[in-house]
């Protein structure tokens, strides 16, 4: 431990070739880290982390450069899908509502109210434990008015569901299923 100094922090986080965002992060955990040590004993003071400083990073702007697409893009990509009926459906319903990928898969039919042209967004479906939670924030949680091209939409894609049902012999409350009643299997969304 008393071999480890901001230089040698610095130059492991140099040779890890990782953009500047992940680099700030870690160097947030290693700060963490070093206060629980200096609370313990086993650092005799925080010189090391306070000479650590951040490395530059974009500005908020300039990190959303690329990172969406224009209408000419989504087009051309919803135009690719026209083999993936359910791709191009919750493709159009990720544009038109502003949910994230996760808020959509873990929708319900119930979650659907066609008489009051609305969704309600409470839950989220993790890619990683692959199952149903809270939102990533409270604010998160919303009910979404739905405009006349989402009300269209929405309205296919509940037939769609049942299509789907019938068609695969299951039975499935969920808004975007798989064909085994499941959730949507995102990787191959994604590819």
């Amino acid at each position: 431990i008393s071999r480890i100094t901001a230089p040698v922090i610095r130059e492991a986080l140099d040779r890890t070739k990782k953009d500047n965002t992940w680099k700030n992060v870690k160097i947030k955990h290693i700060k963490m880290l070093f206060r629980w040590a200096y609370r313990q004993g086993y650092v005799p003071d925080l010189t090391v982390p306070d000479r650590l400083e951040r490395y530059p990073e974009k500005s908020a702007r300039q990190k959303v450069v690329g990172k969406y697409l224009e209408s000419d893009e989504l087009h051309a990509v919803i135009d690719s899908m026209s083999d993936y009926t359910e791709y191009q459906l919750i493709t159009r319903f990720l544009v038109l509502s502003g949910c994230r990928i996760g808020e959509a898969l873990a929708l319900t039919v119930k979650d659907v109210d066609i008489g009051a042209q609305s969704v309600t967004i409470d839950k989220t479906y993790s890619l990683t434990t692959r199952k149903v939670q809270s939102t990533k924030t409270e604010m998160s949680e919303r009910v979404i008015h739905m405009r006349p091209e989402l009300l269209a939409l929405v309205k296919s894609i509940l037939l769609r569901q049942k299509q789907i049902c019938l068609a695969y012999g299951v039975r499935s409350a969920l808004l975007f299923p798989w064909m085994d009643g499941g959730y949507m299997h995102y990787e191959a969304y994604s590819k």
